[in-house]
C-alpha cells in the first residue's frame, strides 16, 4: 500500500475517533456548569439578598466597570456595614446602611429594613410671633410638618391655642388660632417641616396709624395658601404684607455675618440667590427669625420699608 493511502486512511481514523468523543461528551450531564439550587432554606435566601444588594451598590454607585474592584471581595455585615475594596474612588471605605438587613429573632432570612436617620431628612423651620395685646392671631403653617412649639411672654393672660374656624379645608396644613391673650409680650411659634424648595418667605403685619409690627411669619418656604399666613381677627387700622426676604439683610448685617452665610449655603446647599436672607439668619442667630423682627422693627409708613428700632 502506497504511503499516500496509509496518511489518508490513518487521518480519516482520527477524524472519526474525534467525532465519537465529541458525541459522548455531548450525551454526558454536565458537571462544569450545574443549574443552581433554588434558595429555599432561610440562609440561603439571605446569602441571596446579600448578592442581590452588593450587586445592587455597584451598579449604583458605577463600580460596574471599575477595573480597581474586579476579583475583590465587597463584605456586607448582617447589622448594614459595607466593607468597599480599596481603590474605587470613594472616600470612606466602610458605609454603614443603617437598619438596612433585619433578620427576625430566631434567625431565619434576612429581609431589607431600610432606616432612615433625621439627619437624612432635608427640614426646615418656620417661626411666628405675635402681640399678647392684639388679643386673637390666626395663623397658617406649612404642609409635611410636625407639632409646633409654643410658648408665649404675655404679662397679662395667657394664650389659649384653638382649631381655626374656617371648616374643612380638606389638606394637612397645619393650622390654629392664638386667642384671648392680655398684657404686654409676645405670643411665639415655631415649627420644623419637611422640605426640598429652599424659597424663604417673611410676612409682616403692622399698625397703619404708627408703623408698629403686630405679628411676623417667616419660613424658609411660602405658605402654601394664597395671600398672608398670618392675620389679626379684627384687621381694623392694621395691615399684613409681603417683605423680600433678601431686603432683610440691610438691617444690621455685618461681614463676620456675610462669611458665616457663604460657609452655611456651602454646607445646606442653599441657592445663592437668598444670600441677602441667609446673612439675615447668620446676624441674628436664628433660623427663623420671626421674633427679631417682632421686637426689634418697625414699618417705615413714607417708604413701606421695615427699619429698626
Amino acid at each position: 500500500m502506497g504511503t499516500p493511502l496509509r496518511w489518508t486512511l490513518g487521518l480519516l481514523a482520527l477524524l472519526l475517533v474525534i467525532a465519537v468523543g465529541r458525541l459522548t461528551l455531548a450525551a454526558l450531564p454536565s458537571t462544569t456548569n450545574p443549574a443552581a439550587p433554588a434558595d429555599t432554606d432561610p440562609v440561603s435566601q439571605g446569602a441571596s439578598q446579600i448578592r442581590a444588594l452588593k450587586q445592587s451598590l455597584i451598579d449604583v454607585l458605577g463600580f460596574q466597570n471599575n477595573a480597581a474592584i474586579q476579583g475583590q471581595a465587597m463584605g456586607i455585615a448582617t447589622d448594614g456595614t459595607v466593607n468597599f475594596p480599596t481603590g474605587v474612588g470613594v472616600v470612606a471605605t466602610t458605609v454603614k446602611l443603617s437598619g438596612f438587613l433585619k433578620q427576625a429573632a430566631g434567625g431565619g432570612t434576612l429581609t431589607a429594613q431600610v432606616g432612615i436617620a433625621t439627619s437624612d431628612l432635608r427640614t426646615s423651620t418656620g417661626s411666628l410671633s405675635g402681640l399678647c395685646a392684639s388679643v386673637s392671631l390666626v395663623v397658617v403653617m406649612n404642609d409635611y410638618m410636625f407639632f409646633p412649639g409654643l410658648s408665649n411672654t404675655c404679662t397679662g393672660a395667657a394664650p389659649t391655642v384653638i382649631g381655626t374656624n374656617t371648616g374643612d379645608p380638606l389638606d394637612t396644613v397645619g393650622r390654629f388660632t392664638y386667642s384671648g391673650a392680655a398684657g404686654n409680650g409676645t405670643m411665639i411659634a415655631r415649627w420644623r417641616y419637611i422640605t426640598t424648595s429652599d424659597a424663604p418667605t417673611a410676612w409682616v403685619c403692622y399698625d397703619t396709624a404708627t408703623g408698629q409690627i403686630t405679628a411676623t411669619w417667616v419660613s424658609d418656604d411660602p405658605p402654601p395658601i394664597s395671600g398672608s399666613p398670618i392675620a389679626h381677627a379684627d384687621m381694623t387700622g392694621r395691615a399684613c404684607v409681603s417683605v423680600d426676604p433678601n431686603s432683610l439683610g440691610a438691617l444690621g448685617v455685618k461681614t463676620a455675618d456675610v462669611v458665616k452665610a457663604r460657609a452655611w449655603l456651602g454646607q445646606k446647599g442653599y441657592s445663592e440667590k437668598h444670600f441677602g436672607y441667609r446673612a439675615f439668619q447668620q446676624m441674628t442667630k436664628d433660623d427663623a427669625p420671626a421674633v427679631w423682627l417682632m421686637e426689634r422693627t418697625r414699618m417705615n409708613l413714607k417708604t413701606g420699608q421695615l427699619t429698626t428700632q
